[in-house]
């Protein structure tokens, strides 16, 4: 792994932790990144925000399919993998969810009215978990 991997990777574990998408020490990660130069291995259940999240991608998707916008597929943008997960199953997965992440930032410049918008719910503010 390079540089521009291991940089990547940190900033994504740093993002999923700090938008509270995921429950994960984020501590005991960065001791394997940054002392002892180790790339974790990474498993983390989704937060109840993750979940939402998640949730929302895949209404997304059906909506954009039902819409005629994007065609049926067996691969989801959002999706839970096998622990053992195959390379090769990832990469059909990309260009679907770029498609989705465009529809839905369109949809964030244009929204319908302001309070029929859905991503409300993940904007606001965390709330705390038990």
């Amino acid at each position: 792994m390079g540089y521009s991997e291991y940089d990547f990777l940190e900033g994504y574990i740093r993002f999923l932790v700090s938008q509270n998408l995921v429950h994960a020490n984020y501590s005991d990660l960065l001791i394997d990144l940054e002392h002892r130069e180790m790339v974790p291995i990474f498993i983390a259940p989704l937060s109840r925000r993750g979940n939402i999240l998640k949730d929302f991608i895949s209404k997304s998707e059906d909506d954009l399919v039902k819409a005629g916008i994007l065609q049926p597929s067996r691969y989801r943008a959002a999706q839970e993998a096998f622990v053992e997960m195959a390379e090769m199953s990832l990469f059909p997965r990309f260009d679907r969810i770029t498609k989705i992440s465009r529809a839905l930032r369109s949809n964030l410049r244009h929204p319908a009215s302001e309070d029929s918008d859905p991503l409300k719910l993940i904007i606001e503010q965390p709330v705390a978990e038990d």
